[in-house]
């Protein structure tokens, strides 16, 4: 594991890889950050959120192509499934020019491929408290030019999200997803990969069952009864060329599309207030890079940019008469770059 800077490098850079997240216990769970925790330095979990260096906006990447997201912690989870995952590059600061992003942390993704498979199928089943459960199938194969990997996976938990108390009520979550990798060496010169990817998560939103706390007794906010839940979709396809020019020259372009949403419900008839807010965001794009070495120098240029289309529904409806209700409309998408 490297986890300080490389002799060609100020990023501080740690590098995880496929044995580790299957050796640490609970790093391969699909909702869980342990694979990110329990090895980057400043990296900490609060409120349900990865937090670096003091903060909570981070950036994903998939064989070095940014996943477009401008929600900041709308979703609870990893980007990717970690038993998906055969390596991860994090870094967290000084980032070079070739990520240049204003984020608190950057994760480098290589995912699985069939490339480490021969006609090969795996099941995965484990269980623990909570009546907690995951499974996954995975199944991969290759030539001498072509290889991939499929995978499809559930969980399930009465323990989601860190409740506000000890006692853990209305806290179960469950996720499905299916993961796709394909890798095909086209000639000498060209490589060709797609990877795609459709995730679906659910969470109860825990509460303080107790109604003689403080918060319920001075009348100041009290949980009890409440029965909010998120529901989470989040969806991408990248297909990225990669094309050596030469012995230390190397150009690629990736298109990519990503789908994110994030639906908070809550019941009609929660006191004070019942709140809905849907989110979803659509967004389309490419990326482009070249990379060459000219003697004792590096070069290095590229090209990011996507169109965005976001969708918005927010509603309060008032149950103690307080004030008027807002009405819950869903108004024109506006979209940008």
């Amino acid at each position: 594991m490297q986890t300080s800077p490389s002799a060609d490098s100020v990023t501080p850079t740690t590098l995880i890889t496929r044995a580790m997240i299957d050796q640490t216990p609970g790093a391969d769970r699909t909702i869980g950050m342990e694979m990110i925790t329990d090895y980057v330095p400043g990296a900490y979990m609060t409120h349900n959120m990865l937090h670096m260096r003091g903060g909570h906006q981070t950036s994903w990447l998939i064989d070095g192509i940014a996943i477009p997201n401008t929600k900041i912690a709308s979703n609870v989870g990893p980007q990717i499934d970690p038993k998906d995952i055969d390596s991860l590059e994090t870094q967290r600061g000084s980032y070079g020019s070739d990520l240049g992003d204003r984020t608190y942390g950057v994760f480098n993704v290589l995912p699985r491929n069939g490339f480490e498979r021969n006609r090969d199928g795996e099941l995965l089943v484990s269980a623990g408290n909570f009546d907690s459960a995951e499974t996954q199938l995975s199944l991969g194969d290759h030539s001498a030019a072509t290889a991939w990997y499929l995978s499809l996976t559930g969980s399930r938990s009465n323990y989601g999200l860190a409740a506000p108390v000890i006692a853990i009520d209305h806290d179960s979550t469950n996720s499905q997803s299916a993961f796709l990798s394909l890798i095909r060496n086209q000639s000498p010169k060209d490589q060709l990969r797609l990877n795609a990817q459709y995730r679906q998560d659910h969470f109860d939103i825990p509460y303080d069952p107790n109604p003689n706390d403080y918060e319920t007794t001075s009348g100041y906010y009290s949980s009890v009864g409440l029965r909010d839940a998120q529901s989470e979709r989040d969806s991408f396809v990248i297909a990225n060329w990669v094309h050596t020019l030469s012995s230390k020259a190397l150009f690629s372009v990736a298109p990519f599309y990503h789908a994110n949403q994030a639906d908070y419900d809550s019941l009609p008839t929660d006191m004070p207030v019942a709140t809905t807010w849907h989110q979803s965001s659509n967004y389309a794009g490419a990326q482009a890079d070249i990379h060459a070495d000219a003697g004792p120098n590096n070069f290095s240029a590229g090209f990011y940019s996507f169109y965005q289309a976001e969708n918005d529904l927010f509603g309060v409806q008032i149950n103690d008469g307080s004030s008027p209700s807002q009405p819950t409309l869903r108004p024109t998408p506006a979209p940008g770059l």
